[in-house]
C-alpha cells in the first residue's frame, strides 16, 4: 500500500491525512513534497492527521520533524492529531513527542492554533 496525503482547509489551517506507511521513499517523500509545496504557497498552519498511518519508521519521523522546522521558521504552527498507535510509539522511543502539540482530533488540533499566526489569506494579501 502506498502512502497518500490529501489536503483538505478549515479556515485558514491547511489540514493533511496521512493514509498508509509513512516510511523511507514513499511515505516520508510524499508528505515532505506536500509540505514543502503548502509552505512554497505561503500557507502557514497545518495540521497533520496521522490516524490512518499503518508505519512509520526513522525517514518518517525525520520528515514530521523537518516539517515541523520549516513550518516554525516561517513563523507559522503545525499540530499532530489523532496519531496512530505506531507513530505515538515510534515517537515515544524516539524521544521526540515533546517536540509536537499533539491533540486527540483534527477538531481539537484546529483549535490549538493560535490566531497570532499569519495565514495565507493575509500573507498573500502583501
Amino acid at each position: 500500500m502506498q502512502a497518500t496525503v490529501t489536503i483538505r482547509q478549515e479556515g485558514d489551517v491547511q489540514i493533511l491525512d496521512v493514509t498508509g506507511p509513512l516510511v523511507t521513499g514513499d511515505g516520508a517523500d510524499t508528505l515532505r513534497d506536500t509540505v514543502r509545496d503548502l509552505i512554497l504557497r505561503r500557507y502557514r498552519q497545518l495540521v497533520v492527521h496521522l490516524g490512518a498511518v499503518s508505519m512509520v519508521d526513522s525517514s518518517g519521523i525525520g520528515e514530521l520533524m523537518a516539517a515541523r522546522t520549516a513550518v516554525l521558521n516561517r513563523g507559522g504552527q503545525m499540530k499532530l492529531a489523532q496519531l496512530a498507535p505506531c507513530v505515538l510509539r515510534a515517537l515515544q522511543v524516539a524521544r521526540v513527542l515533546k517536540a509536537f502539540d499533539v491533540f486527540d482530533d483534527v477538531a481539537a488540533a484546529i483549535a490549538g492554533i493560535q490566531p497570532s499566526s499569519k495565514g495565507a489569506a493575509e500573507e498573500k494579501g502583501k
